[in-house]
């Protein structure tokens, strides 16, 4: 489900993007000046060409010029890190969320970091935090569940955690639109939300519990109400997949019987039903 890319060349082309607009915006963040910006940008250049030292004294001295907005040390955590130097990454991505905790870059890079050391338990709570302060829509949102889930595989309480979030996410969402409307759509849009997570919380009781055909019927019903949910539409074909893996599991069991007491045609019939049973991909 989740497959191995660079990190780092994703985050170098989506660290640019980001860049864009904070840089034709930086009067509204802490003062900077021209000189600020064109070093920052020749940093970045410097950074994206591999030039990792060259780019570090660019960022350093955009840092002299305004040493109050988040983004140049988020810069130099980011290079530091890319040159081994994980103490002074890690000190430069606290120090932009001491000027401000709301700044988000940081908080997927320092999650990003210490689960490469292997700490993830860590990891995990920046994980979170991003998720949690990031808006349903940020693909960067949705990256920090994606790495929570795969984290979660060992801990059932995350998997709560994740999905609890995931409903007020969705909660907010509805709300954005039913402000706009009459209070009594508002009131059936309210209800609509309560009854998703109504349904989503009994699926993941019935999953838990082994019950994948009901919980199957609790996700379809959540999705009735929500059909273009992505995250209600991949959580349905794992419950789909996990039924089809217990189908496989008890037709094997039954085909292994038939074959130990000597009915190998019926065996071997059993054997051919069970593939076209398992998925295509």
């Amino acid at each position: 489900m989740y497959k191995q890319v660079s990190f780092m060349r994703i985050f170098s082309l989506a660290l640019i993007l980001f860049l864009i607009p904070i840089i034709s915006q930086t009067q509204a963040f802490g003062g900077t000046n021209e000189k600020f910006e064109k070093y920052r940008m020749r940093g970045l250049m410097a950074q994206q060409e591999g030039l990792l030292q060259e780019s570090l004294e660019y960022y350093r001295k955009a840092l002299k010029i305004d040493s109050t907005t988040p983004e140049i040390y988020n810069d130099i955590g980011i290079v530091s890190e890319r040159m081994g130097d994980l103490y002074e990454a890690k000190r430069n991505y606290f120090k932009a969320l001491e000027i401000n905790e709301n700044y988000l870059p940081a908080y997927s890079n320092l999650a990003y970091l210490y689960k490469k050391q292997g700490d993830f338990i860590t990891a995990i709570e920046y994980f979170k935090k991003r998720m949690k302060l990031g808006g349903p829509k940020d693909p960067w949102t949705q990256e920090a569940g994606d790495q929570l889930r795969y984290l979660s595989e060992f801990s059932p309480e995350l998997k709560k955690w994740i999905m609890a979030i995931e409903t007020d996410m969705l909660s907010k969402e509805v709300k954005e639109v039913s402000n706009v409307l009459a209070e009594v759509e508002k009131k059936k849009f309210d209800k609509q939300v309560a009854d998703v997570k109504k349904y989503v919380d009994q699926a993941q009781s019935y999953e838990e519990e082994g019950l994948y055909k009901a919980a199957l019927a609790e996700c379809d019903r959540a999705l009735s109400l929500v059909p273009e949910n992505a995250k209600l539409v991949e959580y349905r074909k794992n419950i789909v997949f996990k039924i089809k893996a217990e189908e496989i599991r008890s037709r094997v069991n039954t085909a292994l019987k038939k074959l130990e007491s000597g009915d190998t045609d019926s065996s071997r019939e059993d054997f051919r039903t069970i593939l076209t049973i398992i998925p295509s991909e």
